[in-house]
């Protein structure tokens, strides 16, 4: 009689593997899953799948075999809204969230391993699949080691949290914890296993297709160079006929035959064609670039012997005007011996993707021998259009562009070509068409006209060796537009290559017409730092100044973007030997003078130390009074009209620069600030001067609400310029604003009061007039609340805030969370708050406090006889900071309610913390939550709440407690006689623990709350759990979310719950097999069963 099948047992390694499996797909498929339904809602499925693009994205995916049939089955189905994500397999919901879900690749790719930093969607996505691969590594023995199987359990979980968020945490801890039969085991081995083979099967399917591709693109270029060699022997016929026609020899200037140039072709062929061991790729690029340079040279033998015209004369003049004219930068009008080489420039580009609604920048940077390297959108590419905003660099790079063609150093790899000739025109200096240009900006004055037109049907013949470079786009009038399209589109010099720089508003005009799409990125922080380490080459203290100053300002950080303003930057360090201006007022105010005072060098008038804004303050406070305008219309250029009586001498000032513009009847010119914040600070001194003269009264200011608004830049710059020039207005304006804050509602009183404190900030620091105006403010204040969360309060601001609160005898509640206060912040406040009687609540959440900043706090709370909540959450005071509030609280007599979750504190500060509790006569509410304060940290609190009569509340959620820590609080609770509510979500209790508990319920008489939601308890928990509130008449709300109760303990919970005359809440979803209980006992019981 045969036997069956030899039984294999289960070992803990083979369970391991298995758990490993299950993990992926139940947990991974259904996080998958959710993110698909999350991007593609469920309801309206079956509309995405039909429409465009996705569906022709779907139906090349099926072509390429990518889809299976069955699969295109699930996706369109016979009843076309049917469809549901529930139906997909792992395998098409990881091809849908890859294809047609709007999911950029991870920067590694979609097949390696995230960094860890990376955590976006497609990272996560990535990280499950690379996990599943390292776990199906271990498929042949089918088991898995205890320290592997932690560790991919972990990876893995993270994974599955980072993308679908903490709800699968608990899923995740109870599924590690499950048992599992040897059916299941062998279950889940097969289904990952499937997993795997599908996708293997998709990879190469594509490989077949990706090689399907690549010789079709090898047949192109080949049909490409056919094409090439066909013309290379056009031309020899035509010019080796020319030649002979003359009856001159033409051997010693067409040293290569026809013959030899088709053998050489021929044998690049053959040698491709016999299986050289060199990738298809290589072969081909040494292919394409040795018929490139036969045609090179027939083109140049086509030059030479075409006529009799040498154009090598005019060629050497174009390459020397380069090398004089634009080897070097000078940024500037007003300061013409402040210049650099183009050397110590980095401008970079970026690709840009071509979309029907504008150019989208990609992260492929672009050397500048590739901008006519062939792309998706073109095989060969003839226009390039480069776009960026003012003073990014769009001219230096067609700088760097022509000069290095001059110098003979130009970058010649990859695809661009060897011009013969490259024209550089500006396009603001063209005043008539391109040939007029042409002789303008590069031909000698004394050209004949008969040389000029062979120079001209010189370039017409040989367009192919030309590059045309029209800088400045956006600077040529509208009635002008036209011509310059033409030549984009080719209707003129169709062969030549061409540049084109504009800012983006004009480029939007011209991007159909090109074929490549470029952007300057200007400086990257390195590349800052790199200018201003070569400006300062020689004085290295300098260079380290100014990075300093920069990297401490973001502002002025985003400014260093603008390779001008950088250069900006150098320009005041040095002027002022590295001593830096305390505020951005006095930057912006130095910024001037020393433009004025090179103006006036550049004029030759005297400078003899006077103050240049005052000498043109006619001329800036019109271009102020422009520039408020401008701000308050959303305008960031203006017509020249404006300038008025002024149009001869503001333009030359260098604050402004040119901007296309006008009608095309009558076009005018156009300017615009250098950047927005030099306009801002042309506003602020216009309404200064106005303020001083009593043209405008401080109260118009301060009803204005635009200052909080769109002129929220600008006030604290008036508060700036007001504090060097009229103390006095200063102080009225303070009192004028905090006059008009207290009337106004909760949210425009805090904004303006967020702005208050950067005006004062902004104020000189002679005769200590911050202090004074911020006690000022202070003194008048008569709110009873503010909110400044999220308002990017830093440690200076917190400083002006501190002394306000020392004169204020009317604020409770001050919330100024989410914000980047540290150290100097939290010892500014406690030092203010020492001496302040009326503030109650203080809250600090989600800073930059450490040990040293609670520590400074210790102060307050011994000192302090009237705060009664100090909430400091999600910092990082650590055990330090906790052992020094420990003390405080011990002499506290005040304080209520102490909030330090999450802040990286062991059971050392615990410890201490609950030494604390012992003797504390006023604390009700004590938050530890996120903590890892443990079974021994937890034991010592619970020591804490027996002798403790005034806790109401102690919150340990996420605090890695287990039934150790759980047994303990159960015997203070036994107690205990005030405790309301006990917070142990997200810990590591188990059923001894709960069991604990529950027996601590029944003699218990005061509490009201118990949360043990996400833990580790069972149906033998619950049913401890249910006995307990039989006899129980305190407890209103229990909390079993989220743990690993089945059936039988839901049930029996339900129905001593339906009995009890108190319990009013019961939550049990996120439990084992509950969904479907829950929502019958829902039902039955309403509100009480959640």
């Amino acid at each position: 009689m045969a036997s069956g099948p030899p039984s294999v047992a289960s070992t803990k390694e083979t369970t391991n593997y298995a758990r490993l499996c299950r993990l992926l797909v139940d947990v991974g498929s259904q996080v998958l899953r959710d993110t698909f339904d999350g991007i593609h809602s469920p309801e309206g499925l079956h509309k995405v799948l039909a429409r465009h693009p996705e569906h022709a994205k779907l139906q090349s995916l099926r072509k390429k075999k990518v889809i299976n049939p069955t699969q295109w089955g699930k996706l369109f189905p016979v009843v076309t809204a049917s469809v549901s994500s529930a139906s997909f397999d792992i395998t098409l919901l990881v091809v849908l969230l890859r294809n047609i879900c709007g999911l950029s690749p991870p920067i590694n790719g979609w097949d390696r391993l995230p960094p860890v930093a990376e955590g976006s969607a497609s990272a996560n996505i990535a990280r499950v699949k690379f996990y599943r691969n390292t776990t199906y590594g271990h498929a042949e023995q089918a088991a898995v080691d205890d320290t592997t199987f932690n560790t991919l359990w972990q990876d893995i979980g993270d994974a599955i949290v980072g993308l679908g968020g903490a709800k699968y945490a608990a899923a995740i801890i109870k599924l590690k914890n499950e048992s599992m039969d040897p059916d299941m085991e062998e279950h889940y081995k097969e289904l990952l296993s499937m997993w795997k083979k599908d996708e293997d099967n998709i990879k190469e399917k594509l490989e077949e297709v990706e090689g399907m591709l690549q010789n079709k693109q090898v047949k192109r270029k080949l049909e490409h160079v056919e094409e090439q060699v066909k013309n290379v022997s056009e031309k020899l016929d035509a010019i080796l006929g020319s030649k002979q026609a003359k009856g001159q020899s033409s051997k010693h200037l067409v040293p290569l035959s026809e013959r030899y140039i088709l053998f050489l072709i021929i044998c690049e062929l053959k040698r491709f064609e016999s299986g050289v061991q060199e990738s298809g790729e290589v072969v081909l690029d040494r292919f394409c670039k040795s018929s490139w340079n036969v045609c090179q040279h027939i083109e140049k033998s086509q030059i030479l012997l075409s006529d009799d015209f040498d154009p090598t004369e005019l060629i050497d003049g174009i390459r020397q005007l380069y090398k004089v004219r634009d080897g070097w930068l000078a940024p500037f009008p007003w300061c013409e011996d402040f210049c650099f080489h183009l050397g110590d420039i980095y401008t970079r580009l970026r690709v840009v993707s071509r979309t029907k609604a504008g150019g989208k920048a990609t992260g492929h940077v672009v050397t500048m021998s590739e901008i006519f390297k062939s792309h998706e959108e073109c095989e060969n590419p003839r226009t390039s259009l480069i776009e960026g905003k003012p003073g990014m660099g769009k001219t230096t790079y067609c700088k760097k562009l022509v000069y290095g063609w001059a110098i003979g150093k130009q970058e010649t790899g990859g695809f661009l070509p060897s011009f013969k000739i490259v024209l550089f025109i500006k396009c603001r200096d063209m005043k008539g068409d391109l040939w007029a240009a042409i002789d303008d900006q590069l031909l000698p004055r004394d050209i004949d006209e008969a040389e000029k037109e062979k120079f001209f049907n010189f370039i017409r013949r040989n367009q192919s060796a030309v590059l045309l470079v029209l800088d400045g786009l956006d600077e040529v009038s509208v009635s002008k537009l036209p011509m310059f399209a033409e030549i984009i589109q080719g209707r003129l010099l169709p062969k030549c290559y061409l540049v084109v720089t504009a800012r983006h508003e004009a480029g939007v005009q011209v991007r159909r017409h090109c074929d490549t799409l470029l952007e300057v990125e200007g400086f990257t922080e390195e590349d800052a730092r790199n200018f201003i380490t070569k400006y300062f080459k020689t004085r290295e203290n300098l260079a380290k100044t100014l990075i300093e100053e920069i990297g401490k300002d973001k502002k002025l950080k985003d400014m260093a973007a603008n390779p001008l303003n950088t250069a900006l930057f150098c320009l005041v360090c040095e002027d002022f030997e590295g001593v830096f201006p305390d505020s951005r007022t006095e930057l912006y105010v130095e910024i001037v003078q020393c433009v004025l005072r090179r103006y006036k060098l550049k004029k030759q008038l005297p400078v003899n130390g006077e103050d240049f804004i005052e000498k043109y303050g006619t001329q800036l406070k019109h271009l102020g009074g422009i520039a408020l305008n401008g701000l308050l219309e959303d305008n960031l250029d203006f017509d020249e009209s404006e300038l008025g009586n002024h149009k001869s001498d503001l333009p030359g000032f260098g604050f402004l620069s040119v901007q296309p513009g006008g009608s095309k009847l009558r076009p005018r010119r156009r300017y615009a600030f250098l950047h927005k914040s030099f306009q801002e600070w042309f506003a602020a001194y216009y309404l200064s001067r106005r303020l001083i003269a009593k043209e405008i009264s401080p109260s118009e200011v301060a009803v204005d609400k635009c200052f909080i608004q769109q002129l929220k830049e600008v006030l604290p710059f008036v508060f700036g310029i007001l504090s060097a020039r009229c103390e006095e207005t200063t102080v009225i304006l303070v009192k004028s604003i905090t006059s008009h804050l207290n009337q106004e509602v909760d949210e425009v009183r805090d904004r303006w009061f967020r702005v208050v404190l950067d005006c004062i900030k902004e104020c000189k620091e002679e005769n200590d007039l911050p202090t004074r105006l911020s006690r000022d403010f202070g003194s008048l204040l008569q709110l009873e609340s503010v909110s400044l969360e999220r308002s990017n309060v830093c440690d200076p601001d917190v400083v002006i805030l501190a002394e306000a609160l020392k004169t204020n005898t009317t604020l409770t509640s001050l919330h100024i969370s989410f914000n980047a206060i540290g150290e100097e912040g939290a010892v500014a406040l406690a030092e203010a708050l020492t001496s302040n009687s009326s503030l109650r609540v203080l809250n600090l959440g989600t800073n930059r406090i450490l040990g040293p900043g609670a520590c400074a706090l210790t102060g307050l709370l011994k000192r302090n006889t009237t705060l009664t909540e100090l909430l400091v959450p999600f910092n990082n005071i650590l055990d330090s900071g906790a052992d020094a509030l420990a003390e405080a609280l011990k002499c506290n007599v005040s304080l209520s309610r102490l909030d330090l979750s999450f802040n990286n504190i062991g059971h050392p500060g615990a410890t201490t913390l609950a030494g604390a509790i012992k003797c504390n006569g006023t604390l009700t509410d004590l938050r530890l939550s996120g903590n890892k304060i443990g079974d021994a940290g937890a034991s010592f609190l619970a020591d804490a709440v027996q002798v403790n009569a005034n806790l109401k509340m102690i919150l340990l959620a996420g605090g890695s407690i287990g039934d150790a820590g759980a047994t303990s609080l159960a015997e203070a609770l036994k107690c205990n006689k005030t405790l309301k509510d006990l917070g142990l979500h997200d810990n590591d209790i188990g059923d001894s623990g709960t069991t604990a508990l529950a027996a601590a319920l029944e003699c218990n008489n005061s509490l009201e709350r118990l949360d043990l939601s996400s833990n580790k308890i069972t149906d033998r928990g619950a049913l401890a759990l249910s006995n307990s509130l039989k006899s129980n008449t305190i407890l209103k709300e229990l909390y079993l979310a989220r743990n690993s109760i089945g059936y039988r303990g839901i049930n029996v919970l339900a129905d001593e719950a339906k009995g009890s005359t108190t319990l009013t809440k019961l939550h049990l979803s996120g439990n084992r097999d509950a969904a479907a209980v829950v929502r019958e006992l829902r039902s039955k019981l309403g509100d009480l069963i959640a």
